[in-house]
């Protein structure tokens, strides 16, 4: 679309559109167009996108790795369980497969968490025998009154407490 200025402004009728504005000279068969602004950068930024998806290529990203190369790292994952990914990647170079050492990362099978630590519950379970809980109480009468009081407790066994 060629951009030109107009000398004669009487001579210009307006046809309006709802995004532009035509203006057609009589003395000629071309047309003039006035955007609103919003138009004009909106039209300007669909076609960057579209310029770039084009220069850019089909798909973005990383290409995919096969499903054979997948089943490999995953195999030696569970044969192995103590490599890990840079000792596979390893491998996988040995074998003239050259991906990168974060792709067998991404693609081993995540291993459980470690359930060695002891929970709460079991600890308290395992040493209720010797839990002894203490506390010291400041009670206020209705008349104003302040009383003072121990509070022992101590487990018998997992289920009942005895207090003083």
């Amino acid at each position: 679309m060629e951009e030109r200025t107009c000398s004669s402004a009487k001579s210009l009728s307006l046809v309006e559109t709802p995004s532009a504005h035509k203006i057609a000279n009589p003395n000629s068969n071309r047309y003039f167009v006035l955007l609103q602004l919003e138009t004009g950068i909106r039209w300007r930024r669909q076609s960057f996108r579209i310029f770039w998806k084009w220069k850019s290529g089909s798909t973005p990203g990383r290409p995919a790795i096969p499903q054979t190369q997948i089943n490999v790292i995953k195999q030696m994952a569970t044969e192995n369980p103590l490599w890990g990914a840079p000792r596979i990647h390893g491998e996988l170079l040995k074998l003239g497969i050259d991906i990168s050492e974060s792709t067998v990362l991404r693609h081993m099978p995540k291993k459980a968490p470690k359930t060695t630590k002891q929970r709460w519950k079991t600890f308290l379970k395992n040493r209720s025998a010797q839990i002894v809980s203490i506390d010291f109480l400041v009670v206020p009468t209705i008349t104003f009154k302040l009383l003072y009081a121990w509070s022992f407790s101590h487990t018998i066994d997992a289920g009942s407490f005895i207090t003083i």
